[in-house]
């Protein structure tokens, strides 16, 4: 018996790639479970925005052990020049309700040119940090007024 082939005609539009979640960079406390967590980060462009969220797992980055994440953050690390050494952005905002037990405080701060962020967990975790590169986006809070006004209801799908 001849299988007869269905031709099907794609009807959709063609969707711009522009605006897209750019390849995911991560960022290791450690290479065992601790309790005191520091993430160092000194490939990050000072001009470009990102943005991050913490994981921690009972197991290494590598296994495929059940991980919890915080909400994603948008960070640009020029907005963090104007800070001085000793200062750092609380982060507790930003943890999502899984994550409220097992860290009890996280920050994010700079110095020089090398961004930290530092958590503390209740029980020894692996900790990661996962940071993605935005690309022709912007992040709520950091544009300028010009930059909101460009976003219309038109460029948002239904």
């Amino acid at each position: 018996m001849d299988m007869i082939s269905q031709v099907t005609t794609i009807t959709g539009s063609v969707v711009s790639q522009k605006d897209l979640w750019r390849k995911q960079l991560s960022y290791s406390a450690s290479t065992s479970a601790e309790l005191d967590h520091l993430v160092a980060m000194s490939s990050l462009e000072p001009e470009t925005a990102y943005r991050f969220q913490i994981v921690v797992s009972s197991m290494d980055k590598n296994s495929k052990a059940e991980v919890h994440k915080s909400l994603w953050m948008g960070l640009r690390i020029k907005e963090l020049d104007d800070l001085s050494r000793a200062q750092k952005i609380d982060l507790s905002s930003g943890l999502s309700e899984n994550l409220t037990d097992l860290i009890g405080s996280a920050a994010v701060y700079k110095n020089d040119k090398t961004l930290f962020v530092v958590w503390e967990t209740s029980v020894p975790l692996y900790g990661w940090v996962e940071v993605q590169e935005l690309e022709g986006l912007t992040l709520t809070g950091l544009a300028s007024e010009t930059e909101e006004e460009e976003i219309s209801s038109d460029q948002h799908p239904p």
